[in-house]
């Protein structure tokens, strides 16, 4: 009989922490959605405050770092853009929204050269994002950034093949 009760309160333990991990893992990432809005709504220092309490918890999280870099851009502090952009690529160089990001950070600096080839980086590497029926409207969100940039530019044929995709 004891031991079933040990075995019992064990379990609940394990139930207790499992339940808790979720629970946590569910408000970090409600954490980014909420600085991505945050973001869409050119509220940036508020996204920057969540984001900079995420990464005080996990401060290898490519998705935080990467939108840390997207409110620096918006802020216009193009230098501690880059290197958070450049930090979450070389955390994880498949991770597609960082050359997103980074594509979007010179164009607002004018280096218009390397545009195209974040672009490209983040579209190599996109794919999963595409095929997920969860992400597309984001992927699709994504796609339109990139048109409008290139249409900006001027780059028409480019500005087409991302409408065809």
């Amino acid at each position: 009989m004891k031991i079933i009760l040990v075995m019992s309160v064990v379990l609940l333990i394990i139930i207790s922490n499992f339940i808790s991990s979720i629970a946590v893992t569910s408000a970090e990432d409600n954490s980014c959605n909420d600085a991505y809005r945050l973001l869409s709504e050119d509220k940036v220092d508020e996204a920057i405050s969540i984001l900079d309490e995420k990464l005080s918890i996990d401060g290898k999280d490519v998705v935080a770092i990467s939108m840390l870099g997207e409110a620096y851009r918006k802020k216009r502090n193009h230098n501690k853009a880059l290197k958070l952009l450049n930090m979450a690529i070389s955390a994880d160089p498949k991770y597609p929204i960082s050359y997103l990001y980074k594509g979007k950070l010179y164009f607002s600096m004018q280096i218009f050269e390397e545009v195209q080839e974040e672009f490209n980086l983040f579209l190599e590497n996109a794919k999963p994002l595409a095929e997920s029926a969860e992400n597309r409207a984001f992927y699709v969100k994504c796609l339109h950034d990139i048109g409008t940039i290139y249409f900006e530019l001027k780059r028409y044929d480019d500005f087409r093949a991302i409408l065809d995709r």
